[in-house]
């Protein structure tokens, strides 16, 4: 009841916000469906990928490019629900390719590199801003590796691993339904760094 009544006072302002502008209930964002659509269709490749001619920089989320595409005035909802759609009828009408680009994402999620979108990488950070990301931390790689080292250790030590595990299982199937990029692996950090001590 703590853990929900405090979630719902987080969200409660920006869904209260986005009932008083759109009209209707959006418990957050209204993005999803577009970010959907930019991890699941045919040209793209596990990471954020912008669908169509969409010009994210003076149209997010693509809106005014579907408003021109269905001739009418759409609420964001009715937008996250045209590219929702879209992607899920790619994915119906070709479950092999969707199959194997759900499998490229959850290697990627994995990959050692950091896969940056827009150029917001953690390198770019900290050459930009010289933030605490410019000191000579482990990579997501090092982590990994000692993370999967200590949750071996600590389950053969009897450790109850259930609800760290669970957290970075739900967190990587969440992930891996849209795309992969350092920011969206960010979450997971402290289970890795949990099981990596």
């Amino acid at each position: 009841a703590v853990l929900l009544g405090t979630a719902a006072l987080v969200v409660a302002p920006w869904t209260i916000r986005n009932a008083m502008v759109e009209g209707v209930f959006i418990p957050v964002t209204s993005s999803g469906g577009y970010n959907v659509y930019a991890g699941n269709n045919a040209a793209a490749s596990g990471w954020h990928h912008v669908p169509e001619r969409v010009d994210i920089s003076t149209d997010p989320n693509g809106h005014r490019f579907v408003e021109r595409q269905l001739g009418r005035t759409l609420t964001s909802s009715e937008v996250s629900s045209f590219w929702r759609d879209k992607a899920l009828r790619w994915i119906g009408e070709h479950p092999g390719d969707a199959f194997a680009l759900l499998a490229r994402k959850a290697v990627l999620f994995f990959h050692f590199s950091e896969i940056d979108q827009i150029g917001l990488s953690a390198a770019f950070i900290a050459k930009e801003y010289g933030s605490i990301l410019a000191l000579p931390l482990p990579s997501f790689a090092v982590l990994l590796l000692l993370a999967l080292v200590g949750a071996g250790a600590a389950y053969r030590e009897r450790y109850d691993v259930r609800l760290p595990a669970l957290f970075f299982l739900a967190f990587f199937l969440s992930t891996v339904v849209f795309f992969v990029n350092c920011r969206l692996r960010i979450p997971v950090l402290p289970v890795l760094a949990l099981f990596a001590g």
